[in-house]
Protein backbone atom coordinates (compact mmCIF):
# COMPACT_ATOMS: atom_id res chain seq x y z
CA UNK A 1 0.00 0.00 0.00
CA UNK A 2 2.49 2.35 0.81
CA UNK A 3 3.94 1.80 -2.93
CA UNK A 4 0.70 3.12 -4.27
CA UNK A 5 0.42 6.71 -2.18
CA UNK A 6 4.44 6.88 -3.15
CA UNK A 7 3.89 6.28 -6.36
CA UNK A 8 0.46 7.56 -7.27
CA UNK A 9 -0.72 11.06 -8.26
CA UNK A 10 -3.92 12.30 -7.18
CA UNK A 11 -5.81 14.09 -9.60
CA UNK A 12 -9.38 15.93 -10.01
CA UNK A 13 -11.01 15.07 -13.11
CA UNK A 14 -13.94 16.97 -14.35
CA UNK A 15 -17.72 15.75 -14.98
CA UNK A 16 -17.34 14.33 -18.46
CA UNK A 17 -13.82 14.41 -18.98
CA UNK A 18 -12.62 11.06 -20.66
CA UNK A 19 -10.16 8.98 -18.51
CA UNK A 20 -10.34 5.53 -21.10
CA UNK A 21 -10.87 5.53 -24.59
CA UNK A 22 -12.02 2.04 -25.85
CA UNK A 23 -9.17 0.42 -28.13
CA UNK A 24 -6.78 3.51 -27.72
CA UNK A 25 -3.76 2.49 -25.79
CA UNK A 26 -4.23 3.03 -21.95
CA UNK A 27 -0.87 2.53 -19.61
CA UNK A 28 -2.45 4.23 -16.57
CA UNK A 29 -3.94 2.66 -13.56
CA UNK A 30 -6.72 4.43 -11.38
CA UNK A 31 -8.13 4.52 -8.22
CA UNK A 32 -11.04 6.15 -7.69
CA UNK A 33 -11.06 8.37 -4.60
CA UNK A 34 -14.23 10.04 -4.62
CA UNK A 35 -16.95 10.47 -7.29
CA UNK A 36 -18.34 8.38 -9.78
CA UNK A 37 -17.35 6.95 -13.87
CA UNK A 38 -19.34 5.52 -16.03
CA UNK A 39 -18.26 2.57 -18.49
CA UNK A 40 -19.41 2.61 -21.79
CA UNK A 41 -18.64 0.68 -24.89
CA UNK A 42 -19.33 1.18 -29.02
CA UNK A 43 -21.13 -2.23 -29.56
CA UNK A 44 -23.49 -1.06 -26.83
CA UNK A 45 -24.05 2.46 -28.73
CA UNK A 46 -21.84 4.14 -26.02
CA UNK A 47 -24.57 2.93 -23.69
CA UNK A 48 -23.36 3.00 -20.16
CA UNK A 49 -22.55 -0.79 -18.70
CA UNK A 50 -21.12 -0.04 -15.69
CA UNK A 51 -21.14 2.43 -12.80
CA UNK A 52 -17.97 2.65 -10.60
CA UNK A 53 -17.34 4.49 -7.17
CA UNK A 54 -15.05 5.19 -4.71
CA UNK A 55 -12.49 2.74 -4.13
CA UNK A 56 -12.83 0.85 -7.46
CA UNK A 57 -9.98 0.75 -9.92
CA UNK A 58 -10.08 1.19 -13.79
CA UNK A 59 -7.59 0.67 -16.44
CA UNK A 60 -5.97 -2.32 -14.51
CA UNK A 61 -6.11 -5.03 -17.28
CA UNK A 62 -4.77 -2.77 -19.95
CA UNK A 63 -2.11 -2.12 -17.17
CA UNK A 64 -1.10 -5.51 -16.46
CA UNK A 65 -1.67 -6.97 -20.64
CA UNK A 66 -0.92 -4.23 -22.14
CA UNK A 67 -3.53 -4.54 -24.64
CA UNK A 68 -5.51 -1.39 -25.52
CA UNK A 69 -9.20 -1.14 -23.38
CA UNK A 70 -12.80 -2.86 -24.14
CA UNK A 71 -14.28 0.07 -22.70
CA UNK A 72 -14.87 4.03 -22.79
CA UNK A 73 -14.37 5.41 -18.72
CA UNK A 74 -16.03 8.88 -18.52
CA UNK A 75 -16.41 11.07 -15.31
CA UNK A 76 -20.29 11.61 -14.52
CA UNK A 77 -22.00 14.89 -14.06
CA UNK A 78 -22.21 15.52 -10.70
CA UNK A 79 -21.76 18.98 -8.27
CA UNK A 80 -18.91 17.41 -6.99
CA UNK A 81 -15.37 16.59 -8.98
CA UNK A 82 -14.13 13.29 -9.18
CA UNK A 83 -11.17 12.58 -7.46
CA UNK A 84 -8.60 9.73 -8.75
CA UNK A 85 -4.99 8.53 -8.10
CA UNK A 86 -3.21 7.48 -11.18
CA UNK A 87 -0.07 5.67 -11.57
CA UNK A 88 3.05 6.03 -13.80
CA UNK A 89 3.10 4.22 -17.42
CA UNK A 90 3.30 0.27 -17.36
CA UNK A 91 6.57 1.07 -19.45
CA UNK A 92 8.14 3.97 -17.06
CA UNK A 93 11.15 3.86 -15.32
CA UNK A 94 9.49 3.29 -11.99
CA UNK A 95 8.47 0.05 -12.69
CA UNK A 96 11.34 -1.28 -15.05
CA UNK A 97 14.17 0.07 -11.65
CA UNK A 98 12.31 -1.22 -8.86
CA UNK A 99 14.26 -3.92 -7.16
CA UNK A 100 11.08 -5.34 -5.01
CA UNK A 101 8.24 -4.83 -6.69
CA UNK A 102 4.63 -4.69 -4.87
CA UNK A 103 3.16 -8.11 -4.59
CA UNK A 104 0.54 -7.68 -7.18
CA UNK A 105 3.23 -6.94 -9.91
CA UNK A 106 4.90 -9.86 -8.97
CA UNK A 107 1.50 -11.87 -9.01
CA UNK A 108 0.34 -10.21 -12.60
CA UNK A 109 3.74 -11.18 -14.13
CA UNK A 110 3.09 -14.57 -13.60
CA UNK A 111 -0.34 -15.04 -15.28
Amino acid sequence: MDWLVSTGQRQEVQPGEILIYEGRSCEQLYIILAGQLEVSVQAMAQHTIAQLASGEVVGEMSFVDGLPPSATVTALEKPWKTRIQSFPPRNSPVHRIRPNPPPSCAVSGKI
